[in-house]
């Protein structure tokens, strides 16, 4: 099963979208099967991950209608295995899950549906990785600032657009010269 997802990420890697898009929906069906939702309520990281797996190489097709539902449900399984009380921080896998759904918005031109997904994505990865922590930042934090400065420029909120990728920009450079 795991094998299967290996796969269709190798797939991927090839170019090879629809192979993959099959392969991973394959995976889908096993870990369906062996994580029903009467045995694991909230789910299982296998299952989430191919969910997640499945929406990414549907938008990498511009099948935003068709990603969106696996992106959704994926999220809402990252939400279930790491929930706040036990996670106050937050959870890499979420923070890329919110972002990755904002971006899938984003590409719909639904602005206003995505902004709450990339700051919330931006809250979390902030929490993830603080200053104190990371001095010169982190990678993902300085993607999650891009994503929602980009947003702004394309909504024409300048200001706010330029001074969010300037923040992110400063950071990549202090990542990149660390």
């Amino acid at each position: 099963e795991t094998e299967l997802n290996q796969q269709a990420v190798q797939l991927y890697g090839d170019g090879k979208y629809a192979a993959a898009t099959e392969l991973m929906e394959k995976a889908l069906q096993v870990f369906k099967r062996l994580y029903p939702p009467e045995k694991f309520p909230d789910g299982h990281l296998d299952l989430a991950t191919t969910l997640y797996n499945l929406g990414f190489l549907l938008k990498a097709q511009s099948e935003y209608g068709k990603a969106e539902p696996f992106y959704r449900d994926a999220l809402g399984m990252y939400k279930k295995l790491y929930p706040a009380d036990k996670y106050p921080d937050g959870h890499p896998a979420l923070a890329t899950s919110l972002n990755d759904l904002g971006i899938l918005l984003a590409a719909r031109d639904d602005y206003g549906k995505a902004e709450p997904y990339f700051r919330d994505a931006l809250d979390m990865y902030q929490r993830l990785y603080p200053p104190d922590k990371y001095p010169d930042g982190h990678p993902d934090l300085a993607t999650s600032l891009n994503n929602l400065g980009v947003l702004l420029d394309d909504r024409g909120e300048y200001g706010a657009a330029a001074a969010t990728l300037a923040e992110g920009a400063a950071m990549y450079d202090r990542l990149t010269v660390a």
